[in-house]
């Protein structure tokens, strides 16, 4: 497996389908009444950096993380998995690789947000170092945070 630039033309169905498969479900979860479009999808990955992980250089995406550099700190706003290859230490390898680019690029700390019905987001950031920052009752999320030094 590789981790390598997105390809818009061919990445993004593949990105576009675990965003409704394995990040949306907890958002309505969390928020019964969240409506996302694809066109809004669309232009929060065009906006950010968007890393995938592959089997091959042009391969099918089995993964991805969408993440911004804001200052000092490293803003991750999406990580998903293909179900079926979870479990696997792909989430951790995508993790890794913006936590370094992120260190590279003199980012103190990194920031992400995870929805509260999403245990299993919390524990994996959890064992990464991730600490709870902050809750936002209204939309009930976590807001987590990491120090990159």
């Amino acid at each position: 497996m590789l981790i390598r630039t997105r390809n818009r033309q061919g990445d993004n169905r593949y990105i576009l389908r675990m965003i409704e498969e394995e990040l949306i479900p907890y958002a309505k979860e969390a928020r019964p009444d969240t409506t996302v479009s694809r066109t809004e999808i669309y232009e929060r990955l065009r906006k950010g950096k968007v890393w995938v992980l592959s089997r091959e250089a042009n391969g099918k995406p089995v993964g991805f993380v969408l993440f911004h550099k804001r200052g000092e700190e490293l803003l991750i706003e999406m990580l998903a998995v293909d179900r079926k290859y979870q479990s696997c230490g792909f989430g951790g390898r995508l993790m890794d690789a913006v936590e370094q680019f992120g260190r590279r690029n003199g980012c103190k700390s990194a920031k992400l947000f995870v929805d509260e019905p999403n245990p299993s987001a919390q524990k994996f950031y959890s064992r990464r170092g991730y600490v709870i920052s902050d809750y936002y009752l209204a939309h009930r999320c976590f807001s987590l945070s990491k120090s990159l030094h």
